[in-house]
């Protein structure tokens, strides 16, 4: 005669997309007995026969397993396996910045127990930030414009991500101005007459202005008249 099992061993959760293996504890087989377990109900739908079964369930699932004989069937016991979902966020920035000058990008996340773990990359170079939950930032330094990217996140559950990210960073690196040109026009010193200095940039963005030693500022090649 078989005997019921006491219980069924296995993992609290899986992360979507995983399997596991669910295994028997307890119990006893009778003559010509074996394990035969279900989901849905006992005596439901069949996913499997003997001591332990793999299962890779994309919802949460409920397994019964019970010892069924020539002489005796026995009670189910039951197990729920949670399914925890997939982390998934973005990262997102637009800014346009100076030469030489950082800015912020921000983490959003739309899905998985925070705090998370992120690995995004510049295009060149990747980079890992701990602990991350929503609306949380980054400093960065591009030289050139530059698109970040997420590669990975790794959530409070251990389940990670690796593609489908949402959005991307793309901050633009505006250069800065050169002077090109001073061009000197009768500048009298010590007290003489009025006299003047044209001034040519490039590189940057126009309009430009340009500012002399007394903080007066002008604009487009005005000359600098004192």
């Amino acid at each position: 005669t078989s005997l019921p099992a006491t219980s069924i061993a296995g993992p609290s959760y899986i992360c979507t997309g995983n399997s596991t293996n669910l295994s028997v504890v307890g119990g006893f087989l009778g003559t010509l007995a074996n394990w035969q377990w279900y989901s849905g109900s006992c005596g439901g739908t069949p996913v499997g026969s003997g001591t332990s079964i793999n299962v890779n369930p994309t919802i949460n699932t409920t397994y019964y397993v019970r010892a069924e004989g020539l002489c005796n069937t026995t009670v189910c016991v039951s197990f729920t396996l949670v399914v925890n979902s997939l982390p998934n966020g973005s990262i997102t920035g637009s800014n346009t910045v100076c030469y030489g000058t950082d800015t912020s990008v921000v983490f959003t996340f739309n899905a998985g127990l925070a705090p998370y773990t992120v690995v995004y990359t510049d295009g060149s170079n990747v980079f890992t930030k701990t602990n991350v939950n929503t609306g949380d930032t980054v400093r960065v330094l591009p030289l050139t414009t530059t698109t970040y990217t997420i590669q990975q996140i790794t959530d409070a559950n251990g389940c990670i991500r690796n593609t489908g990210f949402g959005g991307a960073a793309t901050i633009t690196v505006a250069p800065l101005p050169v002077v090109n040109n001073v061009f000197v026009q009768d500048v009298l010193c010590n007290g003489g007459n009025t006299g003047s200095i044209n001034v040519t940039a490039s590189n940057g963005t126009p309009t430009y202005t340009y500012s002399n030693d007394n903080g007066v500022s002008y604009q487009n090649n005005n000359l600098f008249t004192g």
